[in-house]
């Protein structure tokens, strides 16, 4: 019987109209006797064309989620966020066997976001999920992952591609489900409803292993965790998107959308 890798994670995220970003994680992660709580944001500043990102190792409360609202305060990050629901949640278990599962609960595939980072105010659109996973870091059901998340005024997409042991690939639309559908880092399709979802314009938000960007500053996890975990490859980018026709290629609504692949080997 092996020791579980247990992580529970909050992930946040907002876009106002002029493409400025706000990605936010709190989590808790349990190793054997390793116990470890953290969070971290990203910001860009689209008008300087600038990153920012800090990240705390102190414990702290996880965002209070009172349905249709999600709060989150986190003090040594100077974040103070509150994300109003417009589209009805998501739940789904990804991965479930005798020794792992793997539960997936979206909150707020659509919801209007406002976050204060320090001094500086976002309103827009946002998406707030939680994850909770009990799973062995040496036997994983994937070896790639694929998921974004799309937002326009009353539209939502939401993506999951893993590949490997356990393949799976879906695509919520304004809350409705569609498997039959191609997934890549430029194009969603759902074939059932004949649309596509382009993303264009892709700005890399984070790129590297986990150790160079998550955990740069605390390369000391590699005496407590898996380092198969902590060097997977990851990249995140904002990109507009762009919802049309599949056959026609007409528009039908456009906004904006976070997406990312993070790929174990």
């Amino acid at each position: 019987m092996f020791n579980k890798l247990s992580v529970s994670k909050y992930y946040t995220d907002c876009i106002d109209e002029k493409g400025n970003v706000f990605i936010g994680y709190i989590g808790v992660v349990t190793w054997h006797m390793f116990h470890l709580d953290y969070a971290n944001y990203l910001f860009y500043d689209a008008s300087k064309d600038k990153m920012q990102s800090d990240y705390s190792v102190n414990k702290r409360a996880f965002p209070e989620w009172a349905p249709p609202q999600l709060r989150w305060r986190h003090e040594d990050l100077a974040i103070v966020g509150e994300w109003q629901s417009v589209h009805e949640p998501i739940e789904k278990t990804l991965f479930e066997d005798p020794e792992s599962s793997m539960k997936w609960m979206c909150q707020q595939p659509l919801s209007a976001a406002r976050v204060r980072v320090d001094k500086v105010i976002l309103d827009g659109l946002g998406y707030t999920e939680r994850l909770d996973l009990e799973i062995n870091p040496l036997n994983l059901p994937f070896d790639t992952i694929r998921w974004g998340r799309f937002n326009a005024p009353d539209t939502s997409w939401v993506w999951i591609e893993w590949q490997g042991k356990f393949p799976q690939k879906f695509v919520y639309v304004n809350g409705e489900k569609y498997e039959n559908v191609d997934i890549s880092d430029d194009l969603v399709v759902v074939h059932d409803i004949e649309m596509a979802l382009q993303l264009t314009e892709k700005l890399e938000l984070r790129k590297g292993s986990l150790l160079d960007t998550v955990f740069k500053k605390l390369h000391w996890l590699t005496q407590f965790l898996p380092l198969k975990m902590l060097s997977a490859f990851e990249c995140k980018w904002r990109s507009k998107g762009i919802v049309t026709h599949k056959k026609d290629s007409k528009e039908i609504v456009n906004g904006w959308a976070i997406h990312e692949i993070a790929i174990w080997k």
